[in-house]
C-alpha cells in the first residue's frame, strides 16, 4: 500500500512520540521533529507508511544516540504491561461463554481483537477496554467464507510463517496457532520497533519453545525487498503465511504469487476507505488465494 497524503499528520505524530521516548533533550526532540517533518516533506509517498516510519525511527535513534548502531527499546515498559495484561485476559476467557478453544473461528476472532492492545495507536488499553473488545468480537461482522477458507489452507499446510505484530496480542495469537503450532516457525522484528515483538520478548508472549526468525531492519512491517535473502528464501518456501496486524497488511497488500492471510483491525482512515469497511472492523483477508 502506498502511502497516502492523509498518512503524514500520522507519521508526524510518531516522530513527535519516538523523539520524546528516545531522548529528554529539549534540543534532541526538536531536531528530531525537524528533520522528520523534512523527511516528509520531500518523500514522494513511493514508499508504505511503515517503510517511512521505519525511517524516522532510524533517524530518531541516529540523532539521540549517534555513538551507537543498535536501535533502543524505547517502548520496552509498554510492552512488558501489554504482555501482562494480555495474560490475564486469557485467564479470564472461561467467563466469555462465547469463546470455544476448539472452534478454530473463535480462536481467530479472539486473535484478530487482540490487536487493539496496542500502544501504537490507543494511548493506554485499560483491561476492561481489552476485555470489552474480545467480547465484542464474537458478534462483529467477519467474512466467514475467508475463515472457512483459512481454516482450510491452514489444515493442508505443512510450513506456515506467522509474522507476528505488537506484543499485547501476541498472548492470544499463541491461543490461536496452538493446535498447529507444530507447523508454524514466528517471524519477529530484528530491532526493537515501536510495539512489536521480539525475540526478547516471545518468553514473555508465551511463545518461547517455536521456532522464529528475524526480520532485520526498523520497518514496522514486513517489506520483502529490505530484508535478507535467507528470510526470503524462507517466505518463498512457506505453504502458507498468516500476518497479524495493519502494518504488515500495508506493507504486504500488493506482493504477488504467495498465499497470505492478512488478520488485522482496520485501525486508521486510509485502510478503512481502501477497504470499504467501519473502523475496527474484524479483517480475514485471505490474498492470492
Amino acid at each position: 500500500m502506498k502511502t497516502q497524503v492523509e498518512c503524514l499528520p500520522c507519521l508526524c505524530r510518531n516522530a513527535w512520540d519516538i523523539a520524546q521516548r528516545m531522548t529528554q533533550d529539549p534540543f534532541l526532540r526538536e531536531r528530531i521533529v525537524k528533520s522528520a517533518a523534512k523527511t516528509l516533506s520531500c518523500c514522494e509517498l513511493r514508499e508504505s507508511p511503515p517503510e517511512i516510519a521505519g525511517g524516522i525511527i532510524a533517524l530518531a535513534n541516529a540523532l539521540a544516540h549517534p555513538e551507537s548502531k543498535k536501535i533502543r527499546d524505547i517502548y520496552r515498559e509498554e510492552k512488558k504491561r501489554t504482555a501482562h495484561l494480555a495474560a490475564n485476559l486469557a485467564e479470564m476467557l472461561p467467563e466469555l461463554p462465547e469463546y470455544d478453544e476448539k472452534d478454530f473461528e473463535s480462536r481467530l476472532r479472539l486473535a484478530v481483537s487482540g490487536n487493539i492492545i496496542d500502544f501504537g495507536v490507543f494511548s493506554s488499553p485499560t483491561q476492561e477496554m481489552a476485555l470489552q473488545a474480545l467480547k465484542s468480537a464474537f458478534s462483529k461482522p467477519v467474512d466467514v467464507s475467508a475463515v472457512r477458507e483459512l481454516e482450510e489452507a491452514v489444515t493442508k499446510a505443512n510450513r506456515i510463517l506467522y509474522v507476528l505484530d505488537n506484543c499485547g496480542e501476541a498472548n492470544l495469537d499463541g491461543l490461536f496457532l496452538a493446535p498447529f503450532r507444530d507447523k508454524v516457525t514466528l517471524v519477529v522484528r530484528g530491532e526493537p520497533v515501536f510495539n512489536d515483538v521480539t525475540k526478547e520478548d516471545l518468553a514473555d508472549a508465551g511463545l518461547e519453545g517455536i521456532p522464529f526468525m528475524e526480520i532485520p531492519g526498523t520497518v514496522p512491517g514486513l517489506a520483502l525487498e529490505k530484508t535478507i535473502e535467507e528470510f526470503r528464501n524462507a517466505f518463498e518456501k512457506a505453504d502458507l503465511v498468516i500476518a497479524k496486524g495493519q502494518g504488515n497488511f500495508e506493507t504486504l497488500n500488493e506482493y504477488k504469487g504467495k498465499r497470505i492471510s492478512f488478520l488485522f483491525l482496520a485501525k486508521c482512515s486510509v485502510v478503512t476507505a481502501l477497504l470499504g469497511v467501519e473502523k475496527l472492523s474484524l479483517q480475514v483477508i485471505n490474498h492470492n488465494f
